[in-house]
């Protein structure tokens, strides 16, 4: 049997992700009955069905589900063979793919990647913002280099290198009667309306797991999209929020009346750090990269 072309691989990844041969195809910047063509030539060879194909779109079958993450596999490792052969008498040059969660990335990468740009002048680095989950499935599937993110059970394989160890802390009106305190503990915050980001934020998961999870009574789902909404939130009175001590200067202005109360020790708090495939070809450089963030903070 004939191998595959890349560009099957391409077509059956592209189908599988927009679910539908229109969808693929257009992801593809190919026509349509030529992804279908492809496909089903592919199909053929193989003498299986990769998706069951409806009046709704394009699923995946078991043999297509097993393709697949084997398809990734190899568009990888051809893209990480190109790298190596174009960075390997000049490391820091070309295109890097950088993913940042929203709660990191204007914090601590504009000093980052301006140092990046005074190191490396011919290093490019994109940068794309998102959730965590979305971050580390593109870096998974080789369209990130690396990503800024909080360490979680969700790194799997990926390898993680730390950066920074980012504290939480309490942030409440003047008036609030935590105001004044030196230190608190996440038990005296117990019924607190805490303001909370919106769903797929790690940030959100972190806030609950400090004052115990599952939501409970007294928890304000408010769904905001951004640390600077929940800090408004509370400057208007409408509860109490924990915040990054790194977005502390950025999102707590003089005239907000808000004060940031420390917990007491042990503090809670998160680790953040640089993820990356563990076999990429550029680990020498990400490793640079990842010292860099961490003498930047």
């Amino acid at each position: 049997m004939d191998r595959p072309t890349l560009r099957q691989l391409e077509y059956v990844l592209a189908v599988a992700e927009a679910g539908t041969f229109h969808g693929g195809a257009e992801k593809a910047s190919a026509s349509q009955p030529t992804v279908s063509a492809q496909i089903r030539s592919l199909e053929n060879a193989l003498g299986v069905e990769l998706f069951e194909r409806g009046a709704r779109g394009a699923t995946l079958t078991r043999a297509g589900t097993a393709f697949v993450g084997r398809a990734r596999d190899a568009i990888v490792a051809v893209d990480e063979a190109v790298q190596a052969c174009t960075q390997a008498g000049t490391p820091f040059t070309g295109h890097l793919q950088l993913g940042a969660i929203p709660t990191v990335a204007p914090y601590l990468l504009p000093r980052t990647l301006a140092e990046v740009r005074r190191r490396w002048p011919a290093w490019r680095v994109h940068l794309t913002e998102a959730h965590t989950a979305t971050l580390l499935e593109d870096v998974r599937a080789g369209r990130l280099d690396a990503v800024l993110v909080a360490k979680g059970d969700d790194l799997g394989e990926l390898w993680f290198e730390p950066v920074r160890e980012d504290p939480f802390v309490l942030i409440v009106p003047r008036s609030h009667r935590l105001a004044k305190r030196r230190s608190i503990t996440p038990q005296e915050l117990e019924g607190e309306p805490l303001l909370l980001l919106e769903e797929g934020h790690c940030l959100r998961d972190h806030a609950l797991a400090v004052c115990g999870a599952p939501m409970q009574p007294g928890v304000v789902d408010v769904r905001a999209g951004s640390l600077t909404t929940v800090v408004q939130m509370v400057a208007g009175g409408l509860g109490i929020t924990l915040l990054p001590a790194m977005a502390l200067e950025a999102e707590l202005a003089d005239d907000l009346d808000l004060v940031a109360v420390p917990f007491a020790k042990p503090k809670p708090s998160r680790t953040i750090g640089l993820a990356w495939r563990p076999r990429t070809v550029r680990t020498e450089e990400l490793s640079a990269l990842a010292e860099v963030i961490a003498t930047r903070t």
